[in-house]
C-alpha cells in the first residue's frame, strides 16, 4: 500500500486525472454490463386488456414487486418469462383478467330488485355464457355475442321473434376465415340456446367487418345455387378421398395427387305414369231397359173413391185387347284396370366425371465420393401406370361408354421434394447465435472486470518501469559525476606530465581514442567541466 501511495505521488497530474477517468468509465462499463447481464427475458402474460384490467394487473405486480413492461398502448404487459405461469395462477384466482360474465349475475340480484332488471341480467348471462362457449372454440380467439328479445304480445299477430348478433375475432392459424361449417355450427349453436330463435336470425360477423352468415333462404337462386355448390363439392371429395386412399397404399404416402371434378344435375323431375290393361276389365255401371208394346189395357169404371182404390168393387175388371210385346234393353259400363306411378326425383344425379391423376415414381439412393447420400429418380413402367390406371377406375366407377363419357387422364411425374438442408442450416445458425449471446451475456462481466484488472496491472508496471528508469539515469549521472571527478584528477595529472615534457601529439591520440570509444561519456563530461569551471553565479 505504502508502495502504491509513493508511485501515486511519484506521477504527474495529467496522469492521475486519465488514470481516474478510465477508473470511472470501466466501473461504469462494469456496471452496466452487470445490468445487462441481469436483465431478465420478458415475455407475455396478457394482451389485448382494456384499460380497466390492464390497471389491475399492474397494481398487482407491484404489490408482488415483480418486474413488467407495458406495450401496445398499455393493451399488453409482458413480465420475466419464468414467472409468467405462476403469475397467471396468483391473477386467475383473483378472476383476473375478468371474463365476460355468465350466470354469475343471478348470483347478486338484490331484495328489491325489480322484474325489469331480472330479465336484463338474464339477457346478459346467456351472452356471456355464449361467448364463453364460442370463445373455446379452437379458432375463436374472442367473441361477443348480443341478443334482443322482443316483449311477449297478446297477439299473434304483432309477436316479433327474438334476433341475435355475434361478433368475432378469428385466431391467425384459421387463417382469418371460416369454413361454411364452421359459421354453421356457430350460428345453430347460438339459435339452440335461445328459445324461439331461428338460425336466419342469426347474424355474425368478424372484427374487419366482414360478414359470415348468409341470409339467403333455402328457397331463393343464391340459397340454391350455394347448396348446390356444397353437394358438388362433397361427391367431388368422395371419390378423391376413394381413389386417394387406394393410390397411397400402392405407391406410398404422399407420392399421389388425385383431382375429380363432378358435372350434375339439378333438375327436379316429378313424372306420372298411368298404365291400361285392357284384358282385365271391371263392371262398373248396368243400366237394364224394358219396354212393352202390342195391346191397350182396358179397364172398367165404377164409383170412385176409397173401394174402389181397395179392390173391393167387384166390377173393377182389367181387360187386355190384342197380345202385348216386350223389349227389354241392357247397358252396361266397365272400368280398365290401370296402374298410377308417380316418380320424383328431386337429387342430384351424376352426368360426367372428369379424374386426373399424378403419380410419382421411384427413387433410388447412391453414395457419393463425398459420403453424402443421393436420391436418383426413376419413372414408373408403362405396365405399373396401366395397373395403377385399371384400379383407379374401378374404384371410383369411370364410365367411358356414351352414356356419361367420363374423362381420365394419369402420369407419371417426378415431385418436387423440399430440402430439408438449408432450414437445417439456418436453425443451427440461430441455436449457435443463441447461445453466443447467452455465453456473452454470462462472460462479459467477468471480462469486464478481468479487462479492468489487467489495464490496472499494465499501468502500475509502467509506473514501476518509469521509476526503476529514473533510479537508472540518477545512476548514471552519480558514476558521471564521479567520472568527472577522476578525469578532471587525470587532467590535472596529465597536465602534470606534459607540464613534464609530455608528447602533445600522443596525448591528442589518446583523448580522440576515449572519444572514439565512449563519445556519449566524453560530451557529458566536457558539459560538467565547463559547467564546473563556470563560476557559480553563471551556472
Amino acid at each position: 500500500m505504502n508502495q502504491f501511495g509513493n508511485i501515486w505521488n511519484e506521477i504527474s497530474f495529467s496522469h492521475k486525472f486519465i488514470m481516474i477517468m478510465m477508473t470511472i468509465g470501466f466501473i461504469g462499463g462494469i456496471a452496466g454490463v452487470t445490468q445487462w447481464a441481469r436483465k431478465p427475458d420478458f415475455g407475455l402474460l396478457y394482451g389485448e386488456l382494456n384499460p380497466k384490467e390492464s390497471g389491475e394487473i399492474i397494481e398487482l405486480l407491484k404489490e408482488e414487486n415483480i418486474p413488467y413492461q407495458i406495450t401496445g398502448n398499455g393493451t399488453t404487459v409482458l413480465i420475466p418469462t419464468e414467472q409468467i405461469h405462476e403469475i397467471r395462477l396468483r391473477l386467475a384466482s383473483k378472476g383476473l383478467p375478468r371474463e365476460e360474465s355468465g350466470y354469475e349475475l343471478l348470483d347478486k340480484v338484490g331484495f328489491g330488485t325489480s322484474d325489469f332488471v331480472q330479465r336484463i341480467n338474464y339477457r346478459r348471462a346467456i351472452q356471456g355464457e355464449l361467448a364463453k362457449t364460442i370463445r373455446h372454440l379452437d379458432y375463436i380467439e374472442w367473441a361477443q355475442v348480443h341478443i334482443a328479445m322482443p316483449e311477449t304480445s297478446l297477439f299473434v299477430e304483432e309477436e316479433k321473434p327474438p334476433t341475435a348478433s355475434v361478433v368475432l375475432k378469428l385466431k391467425t392459424k384459421s387463417g382469418g376465415a371460416l369454413r361454411p361449417e364452421q359459421v354453421s355450427s356457430i350460428t345453430h349453436l347460438v339459435s339452440s340456446s335461445i328459445e324461439g330463435l331461428k338460425p336466419e336470425n342469426v347474424t355474425i360477423t368478424d372484427t374487419r367487418g366482414n360478414l359470415l352468415s348468409k341470409k339467403e333462404s333455402s328457397s331463393s337462386n343464391a340459397g340454391v345455387s350455394n347448396d348446390q355448390l356444397e353437394v358438388k363439392k362433397k361427391v367431388e371429395e368422395y371419390f378423391v378421398a376413394k381413389a386417394q386412399d387406394l393410390l397411397e397404399r400402392i405407391v406410398g404416402n404422399g407420392k399421389a395427387v388425385v383431382r375429380v371434378s363432378a358435372d350434375l344435375d339439378f333438375k327436379h323431375i316429378d313424372e306420372k305414369l298411368v298404365d291400361y290393361d285392357p284384358e282385365r276389365r271391371v263392371p262398373k255401371v248396368q243400366t237394364v231397359t224394358t219396354r212393352v208394346s202390342g195391346g191397350a189395357p182396358f179397364s172398367g169404371g165404377g164409383m170412385p173413391g176409397m173401394q174402389a182404390n181397395l179392390n173391393l168393387s167387384q166390377s173393377g175388371i182389367i181387360q187386355s185387347v190384342g197380345s202385348p210385346e216386350e223389349e227389354e234393353t241392357a247397358q252396361t259400363q266397365y272400368e280398365l284396370s290401370k296402374t298410377e306411378r308417380i316418380i320424383a326425383n328431386h337429387g342430384a344425379s351424376l352426368k360426367r366425371l372428369s379424374v386426373a391423376v399424378l403419380v410419382d415414381g421411384t427413387y433410388e439412393e447412391n453414395k457419393s465420393e463425398d459420403g453424402k447420400i443421393q436420391k436418383n429418380y426413376v419413372p414408373r413402367s408403362k405396365d405399373d401406370m396401366a395397373r395403377i390406371a385399371a384400379l383407379v377406375k374401378q374404384a371410383i366407377g369411370i364410365d367411358e361408354s356414351s352414356n356419361r363419357n367420363d374423362g381420365f387422364e394419369i402420369q407419371n411425374v417426378q415431385f418436387y421434394e423440399p430440402s430439408f438442408e438449408q432450414e437445417e442450416a439456418s436453425m443451427k445458425k440461430e441455436q449457435h447465435k443463441e447461445f453466443m449471446l447467452k455465453m456473452a451475456k454470462n462472460g462479459s462481466l467477468a471480462i469486464t472486470v478481468l479487462a479492468f484488472l489487467l489495464f490496472v496491472m499494465r499501468n502500475i508496471k509502467k509506473l514501476k518501469k518509469g521509476n526503476k528508469i529514473e533510479a537508472q539515469g540518477s545512476n548514471v549521472l552519480v558514476s558521471a559525476k564521479n567520472t568527472n571527478i577522476s578525469e578532471r584528477e587525470n587532467k590535472h595529472s596529465i597536465a602534470k606530465d606534459s607540464d613534464n615534457n609530455v608528447d602533445p601529439v600522443e596525448l591528442r591520440s589518446q583523448i580522440l581514442r576515449d572519444i572514439r570509444k565512449d563519445p556519449s561519456l566524453t560530451a557529458n563530461s566536457l558539459k560538467k567541466w565547463i559547467v564546473a569551471d563556470l563560476p557559480t553565479g553563471n551556472k
